[in-house]
């Protein structure tokens, strides 16, 4: 029977797995990529801080190795923002072990083996990689999770992604819950990492704060003015909110309704009056878009109450306040008013368990790495490289942030984690800005609140990252802004140097089989093997036996990675068997460089694969192959092998069901000559190739709102259908360079029309009731009123008196 040498190579390291006696120059490469990783961690856990196996029966790293049984491999410190990994392995399987740190982000850990077929479901939860003829047993995860009822042992399941990436449950408690944070997620920003940056560990939200969550605050801290979670903030019969009664603008704001997407209520009861704007059937369209119109002091009062709500103590506030500007500073500053904050005073500040903005400490125009400059750490692409935006170039455009452009005819916020590599802008994908830390809307969307003060001018602070008012811009560049400004762009995101502590860890197994007949092994609790058993084998059973691992630890520190974007577009896989589009039965037509399925049952494809689909109605496109001079069409989604070298040309049609297209995504990610439909590539590798389409423009939503009691107002319509008298709020549905016109009342319950907002901002022309527009995008119109008090003349008193 022919023998293999089996080679495994691991994100880090490669190890050989072969038997002592096995002796050939065959070989098989199976390689595990932990995708998204850090590509330059390489440093190992301290010995007495790797976490133990489970499937080896406790084995630590501190045992003494063994020649045949299992043994301590290795550990990487920060394979993923606090996560550390360590190995366990013997002749037949790995186990590797996942030592999870609070903030921990575990929907960034992908497995995946690259030159694998499709995965499939083994028995008892198991999943299994076929790897030429290596089939790779995957065990369900085995989870110890620390509460403070004491540890619990749990099984979970994997999650399978439509590009056939291995994930881990996504249920996982992972510190504070969302209900104490009010719907945030904190992501954990490792001390290590950037070059003279921060070495403290801390935790920041993985969004900007959003109006549901803005809301939430402004109506409980009316509900408590006279407590700290309400303190210091002033009311208006309009919902503005002012940090002293004297209201003084450009002064004293706190937050101002008519820049927001919020609307008040004076007339509904306290804790109830702030709103979200709402379409005809009750929909929110804004709430998930991060909250605007919100001073620093806003952003501040945010953080006090967030340390409140969260059970973290009102005594681990990181502000002070008061109803003067120069009351408002951070806990530990001692000259706050003449614009300092020094290093002894930001080092105690981080001792407090509450909540703040980030630090930058440094100019605005000069914003680089120093031990505080956390807004400038968190941007960093791979945790050690800052490019000039946050998504990981030094160009970019509206697909990979909400900044200004030529083709944005009115600018508006995006919903926070938008540009997750499946919205579309207009008729285009978006690629995804979520860097390695998880972090999203770093560039663009609204430019962020940082807590230091500008030394020349102590009224006002510094944002970061830039705005969709703005093109982009730099990182290393920040804009002043006054601290009572509360304009359409500016937000925040809080963060902290505290999270409760856990406990987490994960435990995988992989068992390996050479020319495997029989099933997938179930899941167990230990593995046992045959020479643990007592079992002998035959020669001519050896070759069916599982295999494993001849460690080196030169080979161990030995780094081999390939470097990968933390979030990558995802390719839309088939989740069924794939149809039968050829003409013909059986195998299909026989193209010169495609190995044919020899019996149309299972096997095992030497070579290498080729998988296209499309991003149109149905997934469907009519893709012409060509090879060797042979042509065929096939419709996607569909997969051919070919031997190695295979050179492929591919054409994909202009239109499909109507759809236009627009470019090749090779591997989900943009290249070269990629807008070009015919393209030829080289089969030295698996290649995912998706072509994208896009749909005609059209059809555009308006939708009619009013700031007027119970956002009622009466709307004359003109649109193709004819005039109509409706009454807010609505929504109509137009096809494209549909013409419209709209007239507001001048008065509703009382109220009177002020002017007209375009996608929640004041423009040109909007104070005029009439407006007349061709729906060429979604709109959203808001008539603004404002209540005029009646004016009382007391009556004339006659000469005589009374």
């Amino acid at each position: 029977m022919k023998k293999h040498h089996l080679i495994i190579l691991s994100w880090l390291a490669m190890v050989a797995f072969c038997r002592a006696d096995m002796v050939s120059t065959n070989q098989v490469d199976v390689r595990l990529q932990w995708v998204g990783s850090n590509p330059l961690s390489g440093s190992a856990l301290p010995v007495d801080h790797c976490p133990p196996s489970h499937f080896f029966g406790g084995l630590n790293a501190g045992a003494l190795p063994t020649v045949e049984g299992p043994r301590f491999l290795g550990s990487v410190a920060g394979i993923y923002p606090g996560i550390d990994m360590a190995c366990y392995g013997d002749d037949f399987a790995l186990e590797y072990v996942l030592n999870v740190s609070p903030g921990a982000d575990l929907s960034r850990v992908r497995l995946r083996f690259p030159n694998s077929e499709p995965l499939e479901p083994g028995q008892a939860g198991t999943l299994v990689h076929m790897v030429g003829p290596v089939e790779v047993v995957q065990t369900p995860p085995v989870i110890y999770q620390t509460k403070p009822e004491g540890i619990e042992q749990q099984h979970g399941l994997y999650r399978v992604t439509t590009d056939q990436m291995v994930a881990l449950p996504s249920d996982l408690f992972t510190g504070e819950t969302t209900n104490l944070l009010n719907g945030a997620v904190l992501l954990i920003v490792p001390g290590e990492g950037q070059a003279g940056g921060p070495i403290y560990t801390f935790y920041a939200a993985r969004h900007e704060n959003s109006n549901r969550q803005f809301l939430e605050f402004l109506n409980d801290a009316q509900s408590f003015m006279d407590t700290p979670r309400g303190d210091n903030m002033f009311f208006d019969r309009n919902g503005n909110v002012w940090i002293n009664s004297a209201a003084q603008p450009e002064r004293d704001e706190v937050f101002k309704v008519a820049v927001s997407r919020l609307v008040y209520r004076p007339d509904f009861p306290v804790g109830k009056r702030y709103d979200h704007v709402r379409t005809s059937d009750g929909k929110t369209p804004f709430a998930d878009h991060p909250v605007i119109g919100v001073s620093w002091y806003g952003a501040v009062k945010y953080c006090n109450w967030l340390t409140i709500h969260s059970g973290r103590g009102a005594a681990e506030r990181c502000y002070r306040e008061g109803t003067n500007a120069l009351d408002w500073a951070p806990m530990t500053a001692t000259n706050w008013a003449a614009g300092q904050f020094n290093t002894a005073e930001r080092q105690t500040w981080l001792r407090l368990k509450g909540f703040r903005l980030p630090m930058l400490d440094s100019p605005p125009d000069r914003i680089t790495t120093n031990r505080f400059n956390e807004f400038y750490k968190m941007a960093a692409w791979s945790a050690f490289t800052n490019w000039s935006y946050a998504f990981g170039r030094n160009h970019g455009g509206l697909l990979d942030a909400n900044v200004q452009t030529e083709a944005v005819a009115i600018p508006t916020t995006r919903p926070v984690g938008f540009y997750n590599g499946k919205n579309l802008i207009g008729r285009r994908l978006s690629r995804p800005d979520a860097n390695f830390y998880g972090f999203s809307d770093l560039s663009g969307n609204v430019s962020e609140w940082m807590t230091d003060p500008v030394a020349s001018n102590l009224h006002a602070r510094i944002r970061g990252g830039g705005s969709y008012q703005e093109p982009l811009q730099s990182l290393s560049t920040g804009n002043i802004h006054p601290a009572a400004s509360t304009d359409g762009s500016g937000g925040f995101r809080p963060l902290s140097t505290y999270i409760p502590p856990f406990g987490l860890r994960i435990h995988l197994l992989f068992t390996f089989h050479l020319n495997v007949q029989t099933q997938a092994l179930p899941s167990l609790e230990g593995v046992v093997t045959a020479r643990e058993a007592g079992e002998t084998t035959t020669e001519e059973d050896r070759s069916d036996e599982p295999i494993g691992p001849e460690w080196s630890e030169a080979s161990f520190h030995g780094i081999q990675y390939q470097e990968e974007p933390p979030i990558e577009p995802p390719v839309d896989e088939p989740d069924t068997d794939e149809p039968d589009t050829d003409a013909g039965s059986g195998t299909g037509p026989i193209v010169p460089g495609i190995i044919p399925d020899p019996g149309g049952g299972p096997f095992i494809p030497f070579g290498t694969r080729l998988l296209v689909t499309a991003q149109a109605p149905g997934g469907l496109a009519a893709v012409q192959i060509t090879v060797s001079g042979n042509t065929i069409i096939r419709n996607t989604p569909f997969q051919n092998f070919y031997a190695t070298n295979t050179a492929v040309t591919l054409q994909a049609p202009l239109l499909a069901s109507g759809w236009d297209f627009v470019e090749w995504l090779m591997d989900g990610a943009v290249f070269s000559g990629n807008n070009n439909p015919v393209q030829s590539v080289t089969m030295t590798n698996n290649i995912n190739l998706q072509a994208v389409y896009q749909p005609p423009p059209g059809p555009f939503t308006l939708t009619v709102l009013a700031s007027a009691p119970g956002g009622t107002a009466s709307m004359v319509l003109n649109d193709p259908g004819g005039p109509s008298v409706l009454l807010t709020p609505f929504t109509q549905i137009y096809p494209n360079n549909s013409p419209i016109t709209l007239t507001a009342a001048p008065l509703a319950s009382g109220w009177q029309f002020v002017e007209w907002q375009l996608n929640g901002l004041p423009y040109a022309g909007g104070t005029n009731a009439f407006q007349s527009f061709v729906m060429l995008t979604n709109r959203t119109m808001m008539a603004m009123y404002q209540f005029v008090p009646p004016i009382i003349v007391d009556p004339p008193v006659s000469a005589g008196g009374i």
